[in-house]
């Protein structure tokens, strides 16, 4: 039953992880730099890895470690799209893409690590006091672009059908409860790492595969074969936005790559996690590369 909890919690978190990334993402025009960044996937990895060190530096009550950690920031950040976004990218833009990777996991380890110092309890030292106030300003901040988020769903919704309304924050559940079951949640951080590894390459290759069998590029949201046209059909549009925005995108996770390496740097193992991140990017990366070859 404990375990039935957990996952429930989980699964309700990815929801509103889901439904805050989507309304970051459904920016106008993706809003790319040199045909390369995309700011929408940049803004929520980074902003979720900042929530991510903010809710483990904090002391929280169990339950709602899940819901808010396990949950929601795990689930705000995508590693799926950020994956196949490098491989649309690399066939236009080498070294913008290449630049959009390191921003990615330079901007996002940085801001886990000094959210993951604004402890809010009372400050004992000037150090202490000065990363109180950058928490207090993070946390502001975070609120903004979480307010942002669900005002941007809310007005995206009415763009969609209903299918895509009702069946949303289902696949969202489903996506983050089943990557809580498959880390098993309380394992060691070695094997939740390994597990994480895993669902990351394999939430890849599955939106590489159905990227490409509905024709769209996810880094400009055009066509695969044309460039500058439109996706082929909305169909295809609204299954990537359930399956792959929703069910993968909260499968696989951003933040908790990020997390890891970072309790991994701090227990002096700082090749492991450099090993970490280099292994997940590049095994994600040819994973939607083969999803997108295969259809």
């Amino acid at each position: 039953m404990r375990s039935l909890q957990q996952l429930a919690l989980v699964g309700a978190g990815g929801v509103l992880g889901a439904i805050v990334r989507w309304g970051i993402i459904t920016t106008p025009d993706r809003a790319l730099l040199a045909d390369a960044i995309s700011i929408p996937t940049l803004a929520v990895n980074v902003v979720g890895c900042l929530l991510l060190g903010m809710l483990l530096a904090n002391p929280l009550p169990e339950q709602a470690h899940w819901f808010l950690a396990a949950g929601f920031g795990a689930s705000v950040t995508t590693m799926s799209t950020f994956a196949v976004e490098l491989v649309d990218g690399l066939n236009s833009n080498v070294l913008g893409t290449i630049a959009y990777a390191v921003l990615s996991l330079g901007a996002g380890f940085a801001g886990y690590e000094v959210a993951a110092r604004a402890r809010m309890a009372e400050p004992e030292t000037t150090e202490q006091r000065i990363f109180q106030a950058i928490g207090l300003s993070i946390s502001v901040s975070l609120g903004l672009v979480i307010v942002n988020g669900l005002f941007g769903a809310f007005n995206a919704l009415f763009d969609e059908s209903f299918f895509v309304a009702l069946v949303f924050p289902v696949a969202a559940f489903g996506g983050a409860a089943l990557r809580g079951l498959l880390t098993g949640l309380d394992k060691s951080l070695n094997r939740q790492a390994v597990a994480v590894l895993a669902i990351n390459t394999f939430g890849a290759f599955l939106l590489g595969a159905l990227t490409g069998a509905a024709d769209i590029n996810v880094l400009t949201g055009t066509s695969l074969a044309v460039e500058g046209a439109d996706p082929t059909s909305s169909f295809s549009a609204a299954v990537i936005l359930v399956w792959g925005t929703a069910a993968l995108g909260s499968f696989t996770t951003f933040s908790t790559l990020i997390s890891q390496a970072s309790q991994l740097v701090a227990d002096a193992q700082r090749k492991l996690a450099g090993q970490l991140i280099a292994a997940t990017v590049v095994l994600s990366v040819v994973a939607a590369a083969i999803g997108r070859l295969i259809t």
